[in-house]
C-alpha cells in the first residue's frame, strides 16, 4: 500500500511539473501577443499623427510594460515551484530502488554548463520588447509637451524586469538547487525523528 501511495505521489508531482512548464509557455505567449498588439497600436497611432503627439500616447506606448513585468515575476515564481518539486522528488522518491530522473537531470546541468537555462530565452525576448518600448516611449515624450524628465519613467520597467531576471537566474543555480534539497532533507529527517519517537512510545 505504501509503495502504491508513493508511486501515485511521484506521478502526481511529475504531472504538476509538466503542467506548470506548460503554464510558463502559456503566460509567455499571452504576454508577448498582448504586448506586441498594444505596442503596434501605439506606434501606428504615432505614425498616423502629424507633428504633434497626444500627451496620452507615451502612456499607451508604456502600457505593454504593465503586462510584461508582472508576467516575468509570475514565470519566476512558477519556475521556483518547479525547482522545489524537483528537489522533493530527489529527496523522497529517488533512491537505489527508484528512478533517478531529477538527480541525473541536475547532474547533467552541472556538467554541461554551456547549455542555456530552461526558459531563459523568455527573458531575452522580454528584454528586447522592453527596449523597443523604452525607445518608443522616449520618442513620444520628446514629441509632446510633457516635461523631458518623464523619460526617466522608461527605466522603471527595465529595473523591475532586471530584478525578475536576476531572481530567475538564481533559482536555476547549483546553490539554489542544494538549498531546496537541503530544506527537504531537513523535513525528511524531522519526520523520521518523529516517527522514531512515536514508535518508542508504543508498548510492545
Amino acid at each position: 500500500m505504501e509503495k502504491e501511495c508513493r508511486l501515485e505521489e511521484y506521478k502526481y508531482l511529475n504531472q504538476q511539473i509538466m503542467n506548470h512548464q506548460r503554464l510558463i509557455i502559456q503566460v509567455f505567449t499571452f504576454s508577448v501577443i498582448a504586448s506586441v498588439a498594444l505596442l503596434g497600436y501605439a506606434l501606428q497611432s504615432v505614425l498616423k499623427s502629424d507633428d504633434s503627439v497626444s500627451t496620452l500616447m507615451p502612456y499607451i506606448v508604456l502600457a505593454p510594460s504593465a503586462i510584461i513585468v508582472p508576467c516575468a515575476f509570475l514565470i519566476t515564481s512558477v519556475r521556483r515551484e518547479i525547482q522545489k518539486w524537483g528537489a522533493y522528488i530527489m529527496v523522497f522518491h529517488e533512491n537505489k530502488d527508484g528512478a533517478y530522473w531529477e538527480t541525473r537531470l541536475r547532474k547533467f546541468a552541472e556538467i554541461n554548463r554551456t547549455a542555456p537555462e530552461p526558459f531563459s530565452y523568455l527573458f531575452v525576448t522580454y528584454a528586447i520588447l522592453q527596449f523597443v518600448i523604452m525607445i518608443a516611449y522616449i520618442w513620444s515624450v520628446a514629441h509632446t509637451s510633457m516635461n523631458l524628465s518623464w523619460m526617466l519613467l522608461a527605466l522603471l520597467p527595465f529595473t523591475f524586469l532586471s530584478i525578475s531576471a536576476s531572481q530567475y537566474g538564481e533559482i536555476n543555480t547549483k546553490k539554489a538547487s542544494k538549498l531546496y534539497i537541503g530544506e527537504w532533507e531537513k523535513v525528511k529527517q524531522s519526520f523520521e525523528d518523529t516517527t522514531s519517537s512515536n514508535d518508542k512510545l508504543i508498548p510492545n
